[in-house]
This record gives C-alpha cells, sequence and structure tokens, in this order.
C-alpha cells in the first residue's frame, strides 16, 4: 500500500476525532481553571488588606486621640503611624506596602493606604497579569457631648453603679466610666437612665428591670480628669476643691444633671 492511500485514508476517516478535540480543549480548560483560581486568591487577599487597613485606622486614630488627651500633641502623629502600622503587620498585611496620613486638626483621623501585587498560580499562562491590588481604609474620631458624669479610677469594679428606682437625666451631656474591668459601668433597679453618650472603657451590665439609654457602649476612650489642671489654673479657689469622684454609686434619688457652658 502506497504512502498515498495511507494518507489519503486518513484524511476520509473520522475516527478519534472527538480525542483530538477532546485534547485541544484541555489546554483551554485547563488555563480557565488555573485563572479562576488565580481570581480567587486576589479576591481572598482583597479582603485580607481590607481587614487589615480597617485594623490599622481604627487602632491609629485611637493611639493618637489618646496622645492629644495627654496633652502629647508633638509625638501624636509619630504614635498614630507606628500604630496603625503594627497593627496591620499583626492583621495581614505585613507583605503589603503602607502609607499612613494623619490629621492632627480636628476631625481628628487617620487614612491608611495598602497596595500589594496579586500572586500568580496559573493565570500566566492564558495571558493575564498581576494584578496591583489596592485598598484604603479612613477612620475619624467623632466628637460626644461632654461628660458630665464620671468616673475616673481604671481599677474601679464596677466605675459607675446604678441601683435606683429613681431616674437620673444628663441632658445634653454624656455619662461616663473609665474603668477597665468588665463591670465598668453596672445597672440594678427599676429605674431610668438617661444621656447623649453613656460609655463605659471596661463592659457594662444591667439586670433587672432598669432603663439605660442609649445603650452603654463598651470599649470606649478614656477622659482626662476635669480637674486635673485646676490647681494650677485657679489656685485653689472654690472651683478646685472640687474632687474628682473615682466611683460613682448612685441609688434612690431623681437627678438631673446638665453641662456647664464654656
Amino acid at each position: 500500500m502506497s504512502k498515498c492511500t495511507v494518507f489519503k485514508r486518513f484524511a476520509r476517516s473520522n475516527r478519534g476525532t472527538v480525542a483530538i478535540i477532546f485534547a485541544l480543549s484541555c489546554f483551554a480548560l485547563i488555563g480557565f481553571v488555573g485563572l479562576s483560581i488565580d481570581v480567587g486568591s486576589w479576591v481572598k487577599k482583597r479582603s485580607d488588606l481590607v481587614s487589615a487597613a480597617d485594623f490599622g485606622s481604627l487602632a491609629g486614630t485611637r493611639a493618637l486621640v489618646e496622645a492629644i488627651l495627654r496633652k502629647d500633641d508633638d509625638n501624636a502623629e509619630t504614635i498614630a503611624q507606628t500604630t496603625a502600622l503594627n497593627y496591620v503587620a499583626e492583621n495581614g498585611g505585613a507583605a503589603a506596602t503602607p502609607q499612613v496620613t494623619v490629621s492632627t486638626i480636628r476631625p481628628y483621623g487617620v487614612r491608611v493606604t495598602l497596595n500589594e501585587d496579586g500572586k500568580q498560580y496559573f493565570s500566566q499562562a492564558v495571558g493575564q497579569s498581576a494584578p496591583d491590588i489596592g485598598v484604603v481604609s479612613h477612620a475619624v474620631a467623632n466628637r460626644v457631648a461632654d461628660a458630665c458624669v464620671v468616673a475616673l479610677d481604671p481599677a474601679a469594679a464596677p466605675g459607675i453603679r446604678f441601683g435606683l428606682s429613681g431616674e437620673v437625666v444628663a441632658n445634653g451631656c454624656a455619662i461616663w466610666s473609665n474603668a477597665e474591668p468588665a463591670s465598668s459601668m453596672d445597672g440594678q433597679g427599676s429605674g431610668r437612665v438617661s444621656s447623649d453618650t453613656n460609655c463605659a472603657v471596661g463592659g457594662a451590665a444591667a439586670t433587672s428591670g432598669l432603663d439605660i439609654s442609649p445603650k452603654v457602649r463598651p470599649n470606649c476612650l478614656k477622659v482626662r480628669d476635669p480637674f486635673a489642671d485646676c490647681a494650677s489654673i485657679h489656685n485653689g479657689s472654690a472651683c478646685c476643691r472640687l474632687v474628682s469622684p473615682a466611683a460613682v454609686n448612685v441609688r434612690d434619688r431623681t437627678l438631673r444633671s446638665f453641662p456647664v457652658p464654656d
């Protein structure tokens, strides 16, 4: 049988066609599967960077405000930047290129930008280049009403305890506990507590039928002692003889408090 006859028979034969088409299709199929794997990894990386940037901006803003409250204005920006970068690195952003911008004037805040090249495993085979994954998180410290009831001792348990059948109404101001334990602010009884903001550095608990409005916010920043500079400013006047309480106990009475005008 001549070579020409063999080639003619091969050209006319349909046997094995499906196998050839499948083999050729496998390259494209494998390429798209690989691309989907890489795209999934890029989406996961972006989610991780968003979380890391959020951790950094929130922690940096908190550190910034705490430094300003300590009157450490000269170091506040550096403290905020360092804190933000540490939190970014500890929460999945160590490989990213960070940029931290701090606002030391109102509104105080920290902006964290993270960029990282996406890793490629299979997508390069289909001509897809690695993307630059970038995220931005911006946290701002909003001002709340000035505190008119304050517990200053960070170790008090609780810092503020309400055990009453009457009411405490703090119009236009906040009730604040610097106490760090889980029982930073504790409420018992059947009375009512109302203010613009109820805030506790530690945790808060309310039992019985006590109505606290709005709900106590935990994990707040500490407030400064409002009388810390009183002696140097008023030189022993009546104002300076007021003592800020380490802890506050309110029982069976009606108390209405108003902010003191500036």
